[in-house]
């Protein structure tokens, strides 16, 4: 998963995630509430996740173990 926008002015938060081929696209929004998120996807189950742990978690579960120059400054602005 990529980290594509990060507004916490209006504090929604989306992710992109990318599937292999590349063909397929999927955006998560998630609503950004003090320290925690909400997934705001209607699949999903409402949860709530450490704001840090949760960006943490979405760059290093990437498949690629890649993380860019965007995501470390993000990571470390939270941190």
């Amino acid at each position: 998963m990529y980290i594509i926008h990060v507004d916490f002015k209006y504090t929604i938060m989306t992710v992109k995630n990318k599937i292999p081929s590349g063909k397929e696209k999927k955006q998560i929004n998630f609503k950004v509430d003090g320290d925690f998120l909400t997934i705001l996807d209607r699949k999903a189950k409402s949860q709530k996740m450490n704001r840090t742990d949760y960006f943490k978690m979405l760059v290093y579960n990437d498949e690629r173990k890649s993380v860019d120059k965007r995501q470390e400054q993000l990571l470390n602005e939270l941190e």
